[in-house]
């Protein structure tokens, strides 16, 4: 009677195994990812030479608006 009880207990592990294998294989599985933090190069050049051009077309026009001023007396 015990070898018939045997049998029955393997064949369900037989049928067990294979699910609890496909359960928990998955969560053996890793990924490794890679961050880098690279610098980022700015241009601004084109920032400052566009304010010096404006702080010289401002400059002649304050100038000239001293120099009417002066013309006609005001402070």
């Amino acid at each position: 009677m015990s070898c018939p009880m045997k049998m029955r207990i393997s064949r369900t592990w037989l049928h067990v195994l294979p699910i609890l294998a496909f359960v928990a294989l998955p969560g053996c599985v890793s990924v490794k990812t890679e961050h880098r933090v690279e610098p980022i190069h700015i241009t601004m050049d084109v920032n400052v030479r566009l304010e010096r051009a404006l702080d010289d077309a401002f400059a002649e026009l304050d100038a000239q608006s001293v120099a009417i001023a002066e013309q006609k007396g005001i402070k």
